[in-house]
């Protein structure tokens, strides 16, 4: 009785429902192979740091800090030469291969709710989520969905698949079979 209720009372405090996430997030690439190294020359991968905060029983809103090892706004077209007027010639560029943050917000719907989430038969969940980044891998609005899996009380494993407006899936114009679509790994902490 005694457990019961301290722990009815501790699912109530700001730093109970708070969580920190580091995340790795892949845009697959059929076309374009880039150098060795985890993000350095890699604008189709970032390593992200989400900070959300649960509300209510089902949902969980945050806010998403990205970094990566190139910049994502690349760039592409067509040009032509007097000499070869019926030969459209393809180019492909990058602005520059340095570090960039960039940030975001996001919204989660949970299908196991938060006050049942450490009970023994909840182990795996899945969930939709949706967001807006500027400036980074994502350029506008994303969507998708995943599962997690409790590792222990504090620490969750998830995956997702999201589609969306990923600045290097519009280099389409120029190389075919590009994808609008991302993979994401990561680890999600419980404060408490």
């Amino acid at each position: 009785m005694v457990s019961t209720i301290n722990a009815q009372e501790s699912s109530n405090s700001l730093l109970h429902r708070t969580n920190l996430e580091l995340g790795m997030k892949i845009l697959p690439s059929t076309n374009f192979n880039f150098g060795g190294g985890f993000l350095k020359y890699h604008p189709e991968r970032s390593l992200d740091l989400t900070v959300s905060v649960n509300i209510w029983e089902y949902f969980m809103v945050g806010a998403t800090l990205s970094l990566q090892g190139a910049s994502s706004t690349g760039f592409s077209g067509t040009t032509s030469f007097s000499k070869a007027s019926d030969i459209d010639f393809y180019y492909i560029g990058w602005d520059d291969n340095k570090y960039h943050l960039s940030g975001g917000v996001m919204i989660e719907a949970h299908t196991i709710p938060f006050s049942k989430r450490y009970m023994r038969n909840n182990l795996l969940g899945f969930f939709a989520h949706a967001g807006w980044g500027l400036g980074g891998q994502v350029d506008g609005f994303w969507f998708g969905f995943g599962e997690e899996l409790r590792l222990s009380r504090q620490l969750v494993f998830s995956l997702s698949l999201d589609y969306g407006s990923f600045p290097f899936a519009y280099l389409i114009g120029v190389a075919d079979n590009e994808s609008s679509w991302r993979v994401g790994l990561g680890l999600k902490f419980s404060l408490r």
